[in-house]
């Protein structure tokens, strides 16, 4: 099997191959490659694996250098879920062993993360090859699992929000009571109106919120050209709740959300939800994927079944070099650190955002 690494920036036919697989999202596209070059500066290592002229694997991989948290590969960073693109019989667990190994040592990394579900595969021979042990892997850690939900639009294509829960339906009856109302659109306008709410609601979940050039440049070189949209609940000149939602091919995204939670109880979040999978299923998108949510996030896991979305665990391999084990640039997380990101005051929150997030993954 022949590999060729791409940046795939500079590739016209990266896209095009990507779009071959149906389980390819927006985090294996040229243009997600093009907001973590721009935001962090992060250097792309894509694979492109043929055998006998055809194409057998796709694995989209970051490298990310910091002296705060090391260097290491990730497929892909801030991203929920960007699993090796293979093809025929191809194993994705191979892939990653046998073609990312003499690019981590290159590039002095100490592990290499994948994010999706990995094939398990015998690696007695690939050991073989590697007698000395100076640069053989460690078994894959399985180091961080998640739930993960997904909404047939086709359903929703035929049954409407049949699949939603009864209570996801009184929540949704009461937002149109109450006199909200829901626009999608692209605008610089829309998105300084989610950054807004988006500030305010990592704020009060004790985080920093990642700098507005990310988002900026996701504006840019995803929403802008026609790969997403922003989503606003709005009551008279009020903007309630926000989203931004990302695609590529016939697979949607819901990706970031943010609400005043002032005005919780008008239930902006269930009717800017509902609003969204109609819309999407319209539009002819075959699925949403709600993201990833953490095992211990009772309350999200319970909304996002509550509209009709089946559920699954997605789990994030992680390739360390034996002797070298790292898993620097995890979210910044304890009890500790979240009371301090509530007490920082927003504008010491938004420079802790742009200091600390170049150093994550």
């Amino acid at each position: 099997m022949h590999g060729e690494v791409i940046d795939p920036r500079e590739s016209g036919e990266w896209d095009a191959d990507v779009l071959r697989h149906a389980d390819s999202t927006i985090f294996h596209s040229r243009a997600w490659a093009e907001v973590l070059c721009r935001t962090y500066g992060h250097k792309p290592h894509y694979l492109r694996l043929t055998q006998n002229a055809q194409l057998r694997a796709l694995l989209p991989l970051m490298g990310v250098e910091s002296w705060a948290t090391g260097r290491r590969g990730v497929c892909t960073p801030f991203s929920d879920f960007c699993a090796p693109l293979t093809f025929g019989d191809c194993n994705p667990d191979f892939v990653v062993r046998r073609h990312v190994e003499d690019l981590a040592g290159s590039h002095n990394w100490e592990h290499v993360e994948v994010r999706g579900k990995l094939a398990p595969t015998n690696t007695s021979a690939l050991a073989d090859r590697h007698e000395s042990g100076a640069q053989a892997w460690a078994p894959p850690e399985r180091s961080k699992r998640f739930f993960a939900h997904e909404i047939d639009l086709a359903v929703v294509g035929r049954r409407g929000d049949a699949a939603a829960s009864s209570s996801a339906r009184r929540a949704v009856a009461k937002a149109k009571r109450s006199g909200l109302a829901v626009t999608f659109c692209d605008t610089p306008q829309a998105l300084s109106q989610f950054w807004e709410l988006h500030v305010r609601t990592r704020r009060r979940h004790g985080l920093p919120p990642q700098p507005f050039a990310f988002f900026k440049n996701i504006h840019e070189h995803v929403i802008r050209r026609s790969w997403g949209f922003i989503g606003l609940a709005f009551r008279g000149r009020d903007t309630l709740a926000a989203a931004i939602f990302l695609h590529f091919g016939k697979n949607s995204l819901y990706k970031f959300g943010a609400s005043d939670e002032r005005l919780q109880e008008l239930r902006a979040n269930n009717l800017l939800m509902s609003e969204a999978i109609r819309y999407l299923a319209a539009q002819g998108f075959t699925a949403l994927h709600l993201g990833r949510t953490d095992l211990h996030h009772s309350g999200l896991r319970r909304f996002k079944l509550s509209l009709g979305a089946a559920e699954d665990v997605v789990s994030y391999s992680h390739y360390a070099y034996r002797g070298r084990v790292g898993a620097g640039g995890a979210q910044p997380s304890g009890k500790a650190v979240g009371k301090l990101f509530r007490l920082l005051p927003p504008v010491a929150n938004r420079l802790a955002g742009r200091l600390i997030y170049p150093h994550l993954h």
